[in-house]
Formats: C-alpha cells, sequence, structure tokens
C-alpha cells in the first residue's frame, strides 16, 4: 500500500511538472513571444520528469511490454489519475495568482477552447495527434534512457518535446492543465479521453517495434 501511495504521489508531481512546462508556454503566448520559445520553455516538464524520476503516464505507457500486464495496467491507471489531479492542482492554483493577468488568461481560454472545438469536429485528426505527440515523448525518453551520450539525453528532450508543442501535437496531461487554467475542466473532459487513448497507441509504436523486431531475429 505504501508503495502505492508513494507512486501515486509522484504521478501528482509528473502531473505538475508537465503543467509547469504549459504555464510557461501559455505565459510566453501571452506576451506574443514566439511559439518556438515556449515549445522550447515546455521542455521543463519532461526533464523535470525524467531527472527526477516522477510518474508521467505518457512515458510510463511506453514501458507496457516490460511489465506483467495483471500489475502494470492499474498501474497506468493510478498514475493517469495522479497526474490528473496535479494538473488540476497546477491549473487551479495559477488561475487564481494570475486572475488579474488578462493576456495570460485570455492565452489559456484560446488553447482550452481549440481543444475542446477539436474533439467535437475533428476527433479522429486530434487521436492522431496524439499519437504522433506521445511517439516523439516514448521517444525522448528512449533517448534519456539509452543515449551513451550525457549531453546526447538533454537533446533528445529538447529536439522531440520542442517539435511536438511546436507542431501542435496533443498530450493528455498537458491538456489536463490547459483545461484546468481555463476553468474548462468538466467541458475539456472529451477532449482528455480521446488524446489519452491516442497517446496509448502512440506510446506503444517503439517499443512495440523493438518487440517486433527481436520476433524476426529469432
Amino acid at each position: 500500500m505504501k508503495k502505492v501511495v508513494g507512486n501515486f504521489w509522484y504521478a501528482i508531481l509528473a502531473g505538475v511538472a508537465i503543467a509547469v512546462g504549459g504555464t510557461s508556454f501559455l505565459f510566453n503566448m501571452s506576451m506574443d513571444g514566439s511559439k518556438l520559445v515556449g515549445s522550447v520553455l515546455f521542455c521543463a516538464g519532461l526533464y523535470a520528469v525524467c531527472t527526477l524520476g516522477f510518474n508521467l503516464f505518457t512515458g510510463k505507457v511506453g514501458f507496457v511490454f516490460e511489465n506483467d500486464p495483471k500489475q502494470y495496467l492499474p498501474f497506468l491507471v493510478y498514475v493517469w489519475i495522479g497526474n490528473y489531479v496535479g494538473s488540476i492542482i497546477w491549473g487551479t492554483v495559477i488561475r487564481y495568482v494570475y486572475a488579474g493577468n488578462e493576456k495570460f488568461l485570455a492565452a489559456a481560454e484560446k488553447v482550452a477552447t481549440g481543444k475542446i472545438n477539436k474533439a467535437s469536429a475533428t476527433p479522429f485528426a486530434l487521436f492522431v495527434l496524439a499519437i504522433l505527440c506521445n511517439f516523439l515523448v516514448v521517444l525522448a525518453v528512449e533517448e534519456f534512457i539509452h543515449n551513451k551520450h550525457e549531453l546526447g539525453k538533454y537533446l533528445g528532450i529538447l529536439a522531440c518535446i520542442t517539435t511536438f508543442v511546436f507542431l501542435g501535437f496533443e498530450h493528455s496531461i498537458a491538456n489536463m492543465y490547459y483545461m484546468a487554467v481555463a476553468g474548462k475542466t468538466t467541458a475539456g473532459f472529451l477532449n482528455i479521453v480521446i488524446v489519452t487513448l491516442g497517446n496509448i497507441v502512440g506510446g506503444v509504436i517503439i517499443p512495440g517495434s523493438r518487440k517486433f523486431k527481436a520476433w524476426c531475429d529469432r
């Protein structure tokens, strides 16, 4: 039980870490800053997750083939919930402390509304964007774990995460934060469900390909 509580706490912290990256992205956007700069700033979230060992759902999906499904699938469920809790907590706090910052709140509203509209108007496109996103997130995690060069570990995070944010791919945990900070957690739930499913598919492409290659090599 203590292990579950510890893992859940680390999932909350992962949600907060991604939300911090999302806050940087929105703040840059509110100042009419370059989208590229905002995309780079967003990397702080996954940097914290990888270096501190927090439990991020989109990253942990990539280890599904390396674990016993009976134990790992429940783990993924409570990690997802913990990420949601962390994102909502941070989003609520930021919405309160930036209550007087009209430009920031307008940026949050614009991002959240756009994502909600995607879920109702083009759900399949949203699903595909989520697949592409988590392919890059898991690629970043793989680089951090397996790259033999210390600098390469961090360049992998920078390149992959900057790319997915800049191209507008969809990350379920980031979207949890965007909905919360815009006060649209309930309205945005369909988006979260679709993007989560897409993230799951995108997250198993690299480990699934590794399994397939190993099977072909036998």
